[in-house]
């Protein structure tokens, strides 16, 4: 190789560096062309010179191709950087070395970034939205997912409100909205429909299946009756009615015969509960409507006597007690008078006729059968005066018999003696 030839190769390696800027050590290019220099003239002919030639010249290629990529790419960078600063818009005030980042702790960077912006949207303030009220909606809540049978609970709730919302024209019928204890009343729904279940919720801790149903109060107070019905439809329907439960009274009486305004001649009877309306019933179709009656029986024998007693409220109770007459009052006629004219019974008649109202047919009669004296009226009574004006003598005695029509229509007969006193 001529030295021309290799003064060529040098020219061409330098022409292709030329302009790159490439970390010079003159130390190892002077060992270099020394060599070169020391050993190009004793080996320029020989093939172990060209074998080396080829070998530096290869070690010389592979250390500039290195030096020529990294000073393109310096030079790339700063041309770049050359361009931006250029750009009128564009400034850049310093080359800032680029490092890598794990994809892991890039990943929890573009995180943390979400999170703020999220955060930044919920701090802004949303415009409210006005509800009109004409177009205001029930909201039905919407559960999870894995939550199934509340949901259709929930749906099934909703539907039976909105039933029972549609269908509330169905009332309760009672036959009473107020009643009295213990006093039975009917209950009924305002419509038949079909039904699939019925119940009654009467507030006292009864209930009833029925469609029509019967029930009565132990205590008075207010109660609410429920009816609870579930159609064919599985709609519900709910409705109730209050119900007035007023005070019911106490029928009670006694009775006795030992007073002396009730020796011999009646019965006085006495109630328990004062205030009230009362109604007695005496057993001989007899009837008062005294607190505390007395009562005359003119025959002996056993008598149903009943006490009815009526509220304020029209709440009424009523019990019967059976007296026993030990005697027979015969109408309470006198065995003896003194017809004497000292003031003192001077005149006869059955006591029992003088406080009756009822028609009567009263005669007197002598030993004999001879009738001396007959009556109908009450205050006609006899004085001892006896046939063609005369009177009758102390010791005499007489009978009487008297015909009493009582209310039934019936004609019923008493009668006795009397023994004439001086």
């Amino acid at each position: 190789m001529s030295k021309n030839k290799i003064t060529e190769f040098d020219q061409l390696i330098k022409d292709s560096v030329n302009g790159f800027e490439a970390p010079y050590d003159a130390n190892a290019w002077n060992s270099v062309e020394s060599k070169l220099k020391a050993r190009k003239e004793s080996f320029i002919s020989s093939s172990a010179f060209k074998i080396a030639v080829a070998l530096t010249s290869a070690a010389a290629v592979l250390i500039f191709s290195f030096a020529f990529f990294q000073s393109k790419e310096n030079n790339t960078k700063k041309s770049s950087i050359v361009e931006l600063k250029n750009q009128p818009n564009n400034k850049v005030t310093e080359e800032k070395t680029v490092e890598l980042i794990p994809i892991k702790e890039q990943q929890v960077e573009k995180e943390t970034a979400v999170v703020e912006i999220e955060q930044n949207l919920k701090n802004q303030e949303a415009p409210k939205k006005e509800i009109s009220p004409l177009k205001e909606e029930k909201i039905i809540p919407i559960l999870e997912k894995n939550s199934n049978q509340e949901t259709e609970n929930d749906i099934s709730n909703l539907v039976k409100t909105k039933s029972e919302e549609v269908n509330n024209s169905i009332d309760i019928l009672a036959s009473k909205i107020e009643v009295c204890v213990n006093e039975i009343f009917t209950l009924k729904p305002s419509d038949s429909i079909a039904v699939s279940s019925l119940a009654w919720d009467f507030g006292d801790g009864n209930s009833a299946k029925r469609f029509n149903a019967k029930h009565r109060f132990k205590e008075e107070g207010n109660y609410f009756v429920t009816l609870t019905i579930v159609d064919i439809n599985n709609n519900l329907i709910k409705t109730e009615k209050q119900i007035v439960v007023n005070p019911k009274p106490k029928a009670d009486f006694d009775y006795e015969t030992t007073d002396f305004q009730c020796h011999n001649s009646s019965i006085c009877f006495q109630s328990y509960e004062p205030n009230l309306n009362f109604k007695w019933n005496f057993g001989d179709s007899k009837i008062s409507n005294e607190e505390n009656p007395k009562h005359t029986y003119f025959r002996k024998g056993h008598y149903n006597v009943k006490l009815t007693v009526e509220n304020e409220f029209g709440c009424a109770d009523s019990i019967q007690k059976q007296v026993y007459v030990m005697r027979a009052y015969n109408l309470l006629a006198p065995n003896a008078f003194s017809p004497n004219g000292d003031g003192q019974n001077d005149t006869w008649i059955p006591i029992a006729l003088m406080n009756s109202d009822k028609a009567f047919n009263l005669k007197i009669v002598d030993a004999n059968g001879i009738v001396v004296f007959t009556t109908n009226n009450s205050n006609n009574t006899w004085d001892g005066t006896i046939l063609n004006g005369s009177r009758a003598n102390s010791g005499d005695i007489f009978f009487w018999i008297a015909t009493v029509k009582e209310e039934s229509g019936d004609l019923n007969e008493y009668g006795g003696s009397i023994v004439v006193s001086n």
